[in-house]
């Protein structure tokens, strides 16, 4: 993967301010690609497993990664770190690790990670939604990183934002009447449209209200969503006693756990 600059004061600020903010590609072809095979691979196998439901203590969210589905359309493949060496690389990436450092502090732990594949011509998108109320009760605020690994544009259902949202803390989320959603926002901004080039990132507050739109092309639009959070802010699973989420160290006193990670 090429070096890229550390994040900028100037990105510091954008994502205090609006929430958010978008980089340059971070990841080459070469990666990207391996990264949609690993997809396809892992898309394969679910496929060939009957739909289940998992440990009642999961979310719904979880639920619905589990049987590899949401809303219409759309696909969703979790916990890819530990189906796929290089899902697992970037997730510990020298890039995505120094961005989630100088947002959450120096100690910060992988919280989850999975694929959304927006499907030609039938993805339908997600409506607004913050990512922390699919997160436990009184989870505090995590970042997100959300890789493109094609171009997303406003005909294939690009990321939408409402800038500053992510100051107005948790909203109530009520579950969408026709989709297996919940929807935080129903008002009538149409928010802010973020297409990227494949390779790019939009790094974001989980408190910020987003939404995407249908796929309206005849190709995929796949996108690859990391998420970090500080480690003290990680809560326990009563039934497990461990940490909730992917439970993944990735930084300690402010330095890498992982040297630039091999394959």
């Amino acid at each position: 993967m090429p070096a890229s600059p550390p994040i900028t004061p100037e990105q510091i600020d954008q994502f205090g301010e609006q929430g958010y903010f978008v980089t340059e590609p971070l990841f080459d072809a070469g990666t990207l690609d391996r990264l949609i095979e690993a997809c396809e691979r892992v898309q394969a196998e679910t496929d060939a497993l009957p739909l289940h439901t998992q440990h009642l203590a999961l979310t719904i969210q979880e639920k619905l990664y589990a049987e590899g589905r949401i809303g219409n359309g759309l696909r969703v493949l979790e916990r890819l770190h530990k189906k796929s060496p290089i899902c697992r690389r970037v997730c510990v990436s020298s890039d995505l690790v120094k961005i989630a450092v100088a947002l959450l502090g120096p100690e910060v732990r992988l919280y989850w990670n999975h694929a959304v594949l927006n499907l030609p011509r039938e993805g339908a998108g997600f409506v607004w939604h913050q990512d922390s109320a699919y997160a436990p009760p009184k989870a505090q605020e995590f970042v997100c990183c959300w890789v493109a690994l094609d171009d997303a544009t406003l005909e294939n259902g690009c990321l939408r934002v409402l800038p500053g949202s992510h100051r107005w803390g948790l909203q109530q989320h009520r579950r969408h009447e026709e989709r297996d959603e919940v929807q935080g926002y129903q008002g009538e901004d149409e928010g802010v449209p973020l297409p990227v080039r494949r390779g790019q990132v939009v790094v974001s507050s989980s408190l910020l209200l987003h939404c995407s739109g249908p796929n309206r092309t005849d190709t995929h639009r796949r996108a690859y969503l990391i998420n970090y959070a500080a480690t003290h802010t990680v809560t326990i699973n009563p039934l497990t006693g461990k940490p909730r989420g992917n439970n993944l160290p990735v930084a300690s006193g402010g330095q890498m756990l992982y040297p630039e990670p091999g394959p």
